[in-house]
């Protein structure tokens, strides 16, 4: 069960940090292909002979959905804390 209940942490957190760490991936693909990617509009980038940029453009603003996101990670993250102060101090009694 708590292994369980790690895991379940574990995944809240990942999913609460996911579209910030997309947003952190497509900037990098974007300033290794370099590209300029703007809030404004889309522009023209192309990496191995296919146009990405609109793709790439929607892939950075996915930071505006971790505003919603956020919260649930900060959330798992008290409460794998809390989690593993329990199961510390339930070690330290024995």
């Amino acid at each position: 069960m708590r292994k369980f209940l790690y895991l379940f942490g574990f995944g809240l957190l990942f999913l609460g940090l996911l579209p910030l760490l997309l947003a952190l991936l497509n900037y990098g693909v974007s300033t290794a292909a370099g590209c300029v990617i703007e809030a404004g509009g889309v522009v023209q980038c192309e990496i191995l002979g296919f146009d990405v940029g609109e793709a790439l453009g929607i892939g950075i603003m996915l930071h505006w959905v971790g505003l919603i996101t956020l919260p649930l990670a900060a959330l798992a993250l008290v409460f794998l804390l809390l989690l593993a102060l329990v199961d510390l101090i339930r070690h330290l009694r024995r």
